[in-house]
């Protein structure tokens, strides 16, 4: 039996998107999640007051993120080579949102994330 890597990667890619809706839950503090103490950035802490439109900014991006990883999966389900050139931002951005939330999250999800952008990145060059 074979193993067709294709369904894989989807499946991998797809599951990253869903992966980034904790980032919006954690946000809009939709629920209280065991592990997730603040919504505030380490980074950015004391530097930018998480006040209403800053926090409609950041959940914004989280849906960006969320939808573009789902469009770079149907474009590569449907073979459409601009899939690459959507994923090369769309890694960018989910970095950039986990590297500045990093302590806001249990240390599982940003490990995920960076093995799941591993995983897409990976996908640029392996898949034509």
């Amino acid at each position: 039996m074979e193993i067709d890597w294709n369904i894989i990667f989807v499946f991998a890619v797809v599951a990253h998107a869903i992966g980034h809706t904790l980032g919006l839950i954690h946000t809009f503090e939709l629920i209280n999640l065991s592990g997730m103490p603040t919504n505030e950035s380490w980074l950015l802490t004391g530097q930018l007051k998480l006040d209403q439109t800053v926090i409609r900014v950041i959940s914004v991006l989280w849906i960006v993120v969320i939808i573009g990883f789902l469009i770079i999966a149907g474009a590569f389900w449907f073979e459409l080579s601009w899939w690459k050139i959507l994923a090369i931002p769309m890694i960018i951005l989910s970095v950039t949102l986990f590297v500045v939330w990093f302590n806001s999250f249990p240390i599982s999800t940003p490990i995920g994330a960076i093995i799941g952008n591993i995983v897409i990145f990976v996908g640029l060059f392996q898949f034509n």
